[in-house]
């Protein structure tokens, strides 16, 4: 989910910048493992995630790539805070870091935060014909 938009600052970005810890991310490590109950979402500075999912027999299938300005780890926003994919730093990366419970009181706070992430949200699913 790309949260950037060029030449302004979001209000999920400015959440990031303000409230998250920095994280370094070596290239071929893990940032989450589906289904691990994580309670982090990672907004990306620098660097790029490749987001998977590993069968038991080890293929893995390639879902996305994202890169600096997109968001990672929406799934511990949920009443389950699952994550359904696997994520590893393609390269060197750099993340900021912020717990769900931040997020949550800060969308219960503010609107136009939750609007915004709304957005992006419903902008990354895709569009179903209705009947």
């Amino acid at each position: 989910m790309k949260i950037n938009v060029p030449g302004s600052q979001t209000r999920l970005d400015r959440l990031f910048t303000e409230k998250g810890n920095l994280l370094r991310v070596p290239k071929g490590n893990l940032l989450q493992f589906r289904g691990q109950l994580s309670q982090r979402l990672h907004y990306i500075v620098k660097g790029q995630v490749l987001l998977h999912l590993s069968s038991r027999l080890g293929k893995e299938l390639t879902i996305d790539v994202f890169g600096p300005g997109e968001l990672i780890g929406i799934g511990a926003l949920s009443a389950e805070a699952a994550h359904y994919l696997n994520a590893t730093a393609l390269s060197e990366c750099a993340l900021r870091c912020l717990s769900a419970q931040v997020v949550k009181s800060e969308l219960t706070r503010d609107a136009e935060l939750c609007l915004e992430l709304l957005n992006w949200t419903l902008t990354d699913l895709p569009s179903t014909p209705r009947r």
